[in-house]
């Protein structure tokens, strides 16, 4: 009589009294041997440094010298100075670093064994291994400097002076007024990294009877026969492993040295000189100069007045690390056929 049992490899072990793991000592099993290995080892991953540098100088109407002096004798006397006005400096600094480092694996295995009932001398075994290494990402260091320096009608020296003698003096100055400076400083560091993998493995076992028919020796209590007609149980092995290195992300630094003078620290030397009479009616100043014995003296100075200066400084620093693993693994032991009479 023939008896089939269809079933998982722990049922089956229950059923028959019997212990172990996916195998049963005396049991019928398909002959042969299958082993698999796969094997994946990430390189290291490494960026160095990354530095952007930038250095603006804008320097404009700055550091004048005027000598001009007006000298009338029996007339007026007019001097006018301008230097260093108006001026527009415009700076636009934009620097990024950015790293991006990536590891991937896709590991898939797959173990079938099929065979007929003569296997009764032999051992049917299977063995799946997969590995993974994954090598270390490193950024080391990201640095962004940023040096801008406008200067603008500044350090202006004026020597001017009007000297009338029987006359009108005037002088008149103007220095470092109405500049506008305006300054976009934009840094940004960004490291990357990110590590994947994924396995697949899958071990099937079929076969059918090998053994010679069960004796019996007692009527309630049936006995296997000797070993040489009989093997021993199968036996399953699966393995999956990952391993990811390390991540890391050094130094990452954003330096902004943002300078802006307009209009400071000029000098104005202009002194008007008039000797003798009184200043003169707008109306007369010019018709009637040589009438009156004398002049009036006036002097106006306007230095780094109306300036406007304008900065915009941004900086970020962004690090996205990431590590993901799938594994998956299927055992399957089928179809044991048991005779017995």
């Amino acid at each position: 009589m023939k008896r089939y049992f269809c079933t998982a490899a722990a049922g089956l072990l229950l059923a028959l009294g019997s212990t172990g793991t996916a195998s049963a000592t005396g049991l019928p099993v398909v002959g042969g041997t299958q082993e698999a290995t796969q094997s994946v080892s990430f390189g290291d991953q490494t960026v160095g440094e990354q530095k952007n540098d930038a250095d603006v100088t804008q320097e404009q109407g700055s550091n004048n010298l005027n000598l001009a002096p007006a000298i009338g004798i029996l007339g007026d006397a007019e001097t006018k100075n301008a230097q260093g006005n108006g001026n527009t400096a415009t700076a636009d600094v934009d620097q990024s670093n950015s790293v991006d480092q990536s590891q991937s694996a896709d590991q898939r295995q797959s173990l079938d064994q099929g065979g007929s009932g003569d296997c009764c001398d032999n051992v049917s075994s299977q063995t799946g291994a997969q590995h993974i290494d994954g090598g270390t990402q490193y950024v080391d260091k990201q640095e962004n400097d940023a040096d801008v320096t406008q200067e603008q009608g500044n350090g202006n020296v004026n020597v001017a002076p009007a000297v009338a003698v029987f006359g009108d003096a005037a002088t008149t100055n103007y220095q470092g007024n109405d500049n506008t400076a305006d300054a976009w400083v934009t840094q940004s560091n960004d490291a990357s990294q990110s590590q994947s993998s994924t396995q697949t493995q899958d071990l099937s076992q079929l076969g059918d009877a090998c053994c010679e028919p069960m004796e019996k020796v007692r009527y309630d209590k049936p006995k296997w026969g000797e070993k040489d007609e009989c093997c021993d149980g199968r036996s399953q092995t699966g393995e999956q492993k990952t391993s990811f290195g390390d991540q890391t992300v050094g130094k990452q630094r954003n330096d902004a040295d943002l300078t802006q003078k307009q209009g400071n620290g000029n000098i104005n030397v202009s002194p008007a000189f008039g000797i003798g009479g009184k200043k003169h009616g707008k109306c007369r100043s010019k018709c009637d100069r040589y009438d009156h014995g004398g002049g009036a003296a006036s002097t106006w100075n306007a230095q780094g007045n109306g300036n406007t200066a304008t900065a915009d400084i941004d900086q970020s620093n962004s690090v996205d690390q990431s590590q993901r693993a799938f594994q998956y693994q299927h055992v399957v032991d089928a179809c044991k056929e048991v005779m017995s009479r």
